[in-house]
């Protein structure tokens, strides 16, 4: 199961920028699709997955990451970390994040409307599982999906880190046709965000729908910190193939899949 290139970064690459929890657990929880919604957290938030399918044994820690870029050096490091255990783990993001993990919004204002241009934010989408020597073996997703012939969704959930209050709304519509099989191709992008000081849970959705009598097919990216109705999240493992084990073996320094990441 792997994720769609989901629609913020899109956004940010046409802005020329570089931009799961199934719960905001406060109350010990950890259902997956439980909570939700945009408050932020000064606090910090904790994620909670409880029932991860797909699990393996070889999971020791789960541990999530930040990039950071100088104009002559650039890393990541470790931002939260927890034991993986009974086919879970209850993983707590820093309150408050250091600076040079943050990303200005630069020039999505032209293609959306800010409240702030002046925000900093900090977007992740991706817990990774470690194994007994810390390497990472795999990723975890908090997400549902579901098809019907040509028609399918996708939905997941994310995290957002802001410095400050600050709203991105705005939609963004490109369209085609195609002569050679007759259809007309839409692409719809948009943002609904309500972002509050700290951390904050984020819903990213990607459908495509096939208009058969118009000869049609709608695309929609969102992304939205208002949490889909009618959609049940599950958690979930995806453990790297031989591949990536193959170019894990053959690194020299930072284990990282955000070690040649830019902005």
């Amino acid at each position: 199961m792997k994720k769609h290139f989901t629609f913020f970064y899109v956004a940010l690459i046409v802005a020329t920028l570089s931009f799961v929890a199934c719960n905001k657990d406060s109350d010990g929880g950890g259902k997956p699709g439980g909570g939700g919604g945009g408050g932020g957290d000064t606090n910090g938030l904790t994620i909670t997955a409880t029932g991860v399918k797909n699990s393996s044994g070889a999971i020791k820690t789960v541990r999530a990451y930040a990039w950071w870029e100088t104009d002559v050096d650039d890393g990541v490091d470790i931002i939260a970390e927890a034991p993986y255990q009974n086919n879970g783990f209850s993983l707590k993001l820093p309150a408050t994040l250091a600076n040079k993990y943050l990303w200005e919004l630069g020039g999505l204002e032209y293609i959306f409307n800010v409240s702030d241009k002046n925000a900093k934010m900090l977007f992740f989408d991706e817990i990774y599982g470690c194994d007994i020597d810390n390497d990472e073996i795999g990723d975890f997703w908090c997400t549902s999906d579901w098809s019907n012939g040509e028609d399918y969704a996708v939905h997941y959930t994310s995290w957002i880190y802001v410095d400050r209050n600050v709203t991105i709304k705005g939609e963004l519509k490109d369209s085609y046709y195609d002569d050679y099989e007759l259809i007309e191709y839409e692409s719809i992008q948009k943002l609904d965000l309500n972002l509050n000081k700290g951390w904050n849970v984020v819903y990213d959705s990607y459908t495509g729908i096939y208009d058969d009598p118009l000869r049609k097919y709608t695309e929609t990216y969102s992304l939205t910190t208002q949490k889909p109705s009618g959609v049940n999240y599950q958690w979930y493992f995806e453990e790297y193939g031989d591949w990536w084990k193959s170019a894990q073996s053959k690194k020299s320094s930072l284990k990282s899949p955000f070690k040649n990441k830019k902005r």
